[in-house]
């Protein structure tokens, strides 16, 4: 039978082998700078950390403020569609590790008016700015309000990426949509982790198998 204490310590430095860093990437993306009031339009540089470009009408919101939601993180939230507008982008270029596995969550509300043909595509970009690391369509849900998590994984390409929200709503649409408490983590762990545990967790098996052999050997010797 396997050693107690040396199987606990295999466990252990197992355990502490795969904890997720959980290291916040991100600039403000819970979006409580720079506070105040909200703005209406925004400029590409209002809010801290990030950048917005396009056409389209986008505000920095207050909770409650003009009738609006409240935030699903702290005191304000962005929310774009105003006026039936769409194609505006905002993005944030965070530090990364080469091979490292990352996680992207973010929450999203409809605002006011129906929903059903607001959408935003997320998208990270690495090393060529062109194409993307990994993409994820996301449909605001028709329920005023109501705040949903959305999340995917990427496998970072260069030490710089961009995250980046594209509203894909189509022209005309008559909603609001509102985006909050965005997050970047190094929360999944690399493929080379995975592949320690499994031969530490193989090891582990082998170990005990012979120590089961030698006794029942021991066993066989004896009677």
């Amino acid at each position: 039978m396997l050693d107690k204490k040396l199987f606990v310590g295999i466990i252990v430095a197992l355990g502490l082998s795969i904890q997720p860093g959980n290291a916040a990437l991100l600039v403000n993306g819970d979006f409580e700078s720079p506070g105040g009031s909200s703005v209406s339009p925004i400029s590409s540089s209002t809010i801290t950390g990030w950048t917005f470009s396009g056409d389209e009408y986008l505000i920095y919101n207050q909770s409650g403020y003009n009738g609006g939601i409240t935030a699903q993180s702290g005191d304000f939230y962005i929310s774009l569609g105003h006026n039936g507008t769409t194609g505006g982008t905002l993005s944030q270029s965070f530090s990364t590790t080469v091979g490292q596995s990352y996680l992207v969550s973010y929450y999203t509300s409809e605002q006011q008016g129906s929903a059903t043909d607001q959408q935003v595509v997320v998208s990270v970009f690495g090393s060529d700015p062109n194409v993307a690391l990994a993409s994820q369509t996301t449909q605001i849900i028709d329920s005023i309000g109501v705040w949903n998590l959305n999340s995917f994984t990427f496998i970072a390409d260069s030490t710089s990426t961009t995250l980046q929200f594209f509203d894909a709503t189509l022209v005309g649409g008559g909603a609001n949509w509102a985006l909050d408490t965005v997050s970047v983590t190094d929360g999944v762990p690399e493929p080379s982790t995975w592949a320690m545990m499994i031969l530490g967790f193989a090891g582990i098996g082998f170990m005990a198998y012979r120590r089961t052999s030698a006794s029942a050997l021991t066993m066989q010797i004896s009677a």
